[in-house]
């Protein structure tokens, strides 16, 4: 059907196009429809990447040559000498599609931490968008400029347990300095207005944010540098990292860096930005925030985007450690050191996930207390932490190592409350603990 169009029908239909994935899959329809795309690509290149990335297609190229400045000098990601919104080459085009997948992940984590949590969608408005997207391309702006320089001014001999190694002189601050010059021109150049300043600084905190709690997800030995180092990658590396959960990178040892300095990636800067920490706040960003004052279900205290049900159980992952979970056990069964060692090697070796582990608790506990909620109820973290766990999570423990086909023992009639499993291996080998006392509460 598509042969039978005119030329100017089929570029419309092909400049209409949400994504290049999509062109790609469309101009390989037919010989017809590829000559429409031959003969005008930039055109339709171009106005398809406006779909993608709006307003913004300007800074998204910059981007992309930027961050392929170590490339061949031949190459159309650095070369390109039409418009800065024009489009013309595949492989610009991949990378401005990353650019975009990227950007519309950051505005979803957003989002869902910020402005509604239950929606697994941007909820952000369209000036809201504007203003994140405006935010996170002056940030990567500002990563691809300085964020490689800034770790390789952090390169040095390892360090021993007092910050130095005792057979080397301390760097020289100068070349930190004279960046720290630079970025702060770099700022005062590029960010004037009050409001896109107030706006940078918002990011900044956000992705801070959602690296500390990648961080806390998985657990890693070394949060604090590891966390630094990615603040000076490009943001489409640092999704990566939190997407595919791979932290490989950082384990390879080859650059020593130092976490007070890299974290000073941004802020050193932002002295030039003149703004007060009372003006740093979600509120640069947007108008209205959906269910601020929304209170929790069984505390009933105000704790507004701080609560979780089954829409957003998922986002417990970046607030609390899955390793933590034996914390949270019922009685002294956190100080069984048999249960809590099983039960971290499980979370560490299984691919773990607070949904599941919620969608359990609800389905098989008989023992959900005097509250008497659902999966939809929201609960602030203070009531998952403090009384539904402690009052459900050994069942869910007692359920998995039955679903592994671990032979269960014979009850302790002092069940969890049992003082012996705190210090007798022995005792809390032989006997099960995951259950009510039957016989007072002590052993």
């Amino acid at each position: 059907m598509l042969d039978r169009l005119s030329l100017d029908v089929v570029d419309i239909i092909l400049t209409s196009l949400p994504d290049f994935s999509t062109l790609w899959s469309t101009i390989q329809v037919s010989q017809h429809v590829h000559g429409v795309f031959k003969a005008r690509p930039t055109s339709i290149m171009t106005a398809v990447a406006h779909s993608q990335l709006g307003p913004h297609l300007s800074e998204a190229i910059r981007i992309v040559r930027l961050k392929h400045a170590g490339a061949d000098a031949q190459s159309p990601l650095l070369n390109d000498e039409g418009p800065e919104t024009a489009v013309s080459d595949w492989r610009v085009a991949r990378a401005l599609e990353t650019v975009a997948t990227t950007v519309k992940a950051y505005e979803i984590m957003f989002s869902r931490r910020h402005k509604d949590r239950s929606r697994n969608a941007s909820a952000l408005s369209e000036s809201e968008s504007f203003r994140f997207q405006r935010a996170l391309f002056h940030y990567w702006m500002y990563q691809a400029r300085f964020g490689k320089r800034w770790r390789e001014t952090d390169e040095a001999d390892p360090i021993d347990d007092d910050g130095w190694d005792d057979d080397e002189p301390e760097p020289s601050n100068a070349e930190r300095d004279g960046l720290i010059q630079q970025q702060k021109q770099y700022l005062a150049n590029h960010i004037s207005q009050v409001e896109q300043k107030r706006e940078l600084a918002a990011f900044f905190m956000f992705l801070a944010e959602t690296l500390a709690g990648f961080y806390r997800s998985v657990d890693h030995p070394h949060a604090d540098s590891q966390r630094s180092m990615l603040l000076t990658l490009a943001l489409d590396d640092v999704m990566n990292v939190i997407e595919t959960r791979d932290i490989a990178l950082f384990n390879q040892g080859t650059i020593v860096l130092y976490p007070q300095s890299l974290n000073n990636f941004v802020w050193d800067a932002m002295d030039q930005l003149n703004l007060e920490q009372k003006d740093v706040n979600w509120r640069a960003i947007l108008d209205d925030v959906i269910g601020e004052n929304d209170i929790c279900s069984m505390c009933q205290e105000v704790r507004g985007l701080e609560l979780y049900n089954e829409t957003n159980w998922d986002m417990l992952r970046g607030v609390l450690s899955p390793s933590q979970l034996s914390y949270y056990l019922q009685g002294n069964l956190k100080r069984n050191a048999v249960e809590t060692q099983a039960l971290k090697q499980k979370l560490a070796k299984d691919d773990f996930n607070f949904s599941a582990l919620m969608h359990a608790i609800f389905e098989e506990s008989p023992n959900l207390g005097a509250w008497n909620g659902s999966k939809s109820a929201w609960l602030c973290t203070e009531c998952l932490t403090g009384t539904f766990w402690p009052n459900n999570l050994h069942l869910w423990w007692l359920h998995r190592k039955q679903d592994d086909g671990i032979v269960i023992k014979e009850d302790c009639r002092y069940g969890y409350n049992c003082r012996t499993q705190t210090h007798s291996q022995s005792h809390a080998q032989k006997l099960n603990h995951l259950c009510d006392a039957t016989r007072g509460d002590r052993a």
